[in-house]
């Protein structure tokens, strides 16, 4: 396992993890959505500065409001 990329930091791990939770948030149904997001999030947030909830009220003003009145309905 020495050799994987996923060698990171507690601080890149936690960064990398907010990143995703936006992503689910704006994506709840496309993993790939959601993978390509969270990616892209990261970059700018450690290119620019921008956290990556910014980044996601700023594409998707209302989403937190319109997850807590409809939430994603999963049918496994």
């Amino acid at each position: 396992m020495e050799n994987s990329d996923w060698n990171l930091t507690n601080e890149e791990w936690m960064k990398l993890s907010r990143c995703t939770k936006a992503a689910r948030q704006l994506y709840p149904y496309s993993g790939q959505m959601q993978d390509a997001w969270a990616r892209q999030a990261y970059y700018k947030w450690a290119e620019k500065g921008v956290s990556p909830e910014a980044q996601r009220d700023k594409q998707a003003p209302n989403i937190l409001k319109t997850l807590a009145k409809h939430p994603p309905k999963f049918n496994y």
